[in-house]
């Protein structure tokens, strides 16, 4: 999604037993994609483990989705945007705290951020943040526009820290689209560099 593409089909591979941990993961997919309002418009496919007896939970997802040149977010930054960072990068128990804790959940970005994000015409590119950080993340968006990241000295925010399970969504904003974003989303938001 944060490419630009509208995703049209889902394949789980849950190598557990339907019942009940198969169907518990495939509920935990179905309400990401009711999140971000994609549920009818994608082809959920998959199978669970039937044949075997399992003692460890697996699952591996394939998304397909389709995207317009023109709207293709990949290398798309611009000199002088922003690198604004949305939630807070937690890892291992910082984010099952912070999910059980109504208030911490607001720490974490997700799906419906990418959507909003995406359609805000001063965001010209969104990445999500895993366990390299948000550092190495932003010399990707740089380097993919063939420009530079500089960052600002920030104490708010580890910027080398793991995002864990993607904890962290990275954008790239026209500065004058900045306050529009804080106001769209009810997440930290932080300005951690720019591109030049």
């Amino acid at each position: 999604m944060s490419t630009g593409a509208k995703p049209f089909a889902l394949v789980n591979v849950i190598c557990n037993e339907p019942h009940p941990t198969g169907q518990g993961i495939l509920n935990g997919i179905i309400s990401e994609l009711e999140e971000t309002g994609l549920r009818d418009r994608v082809r959920i496919t998959g199978h669970f483990e039937k044949n075997v007896t399992t003692v460890q939970t697996s699952v591996g997802i394939t998304v397909l989705g389709l995207v317009k040149k023109q709207e293709f977010k990949v290398g798309s930054a611009k000199s002088g945007d922003l690198l604004v960072a949305i939630g807070k990068p937690l890892v291992g128990d910082e984010v099952v705290r912070a999910i059980k804790d109504k208030a911490d959940r607001k720490l974490i970005a997700d799906l419906g951020d990418i959507t909003n994000l995406l359609k805000s015409k001063s965001v010209h590119e969104v990445i999500p943040v895993g366990s390299r950080g948000i550092a190495a993340e932003a010399i990707v968006i740089a380097k993919d526009s063939k420009l530079s990241a500089e960052f600002f000295k920030r104490e708010k925010i580890d910027l080398k820290k793991s995002a864990g399970p993607s904890t962290v969504i990275l954008t790239a904003i026209d500065p004058s689209g900045l306050p529009d974003v804080k106001e769209l989303i009810k997440k930290p938001v932080t300005v951690v560099g720019r591109l030049i």
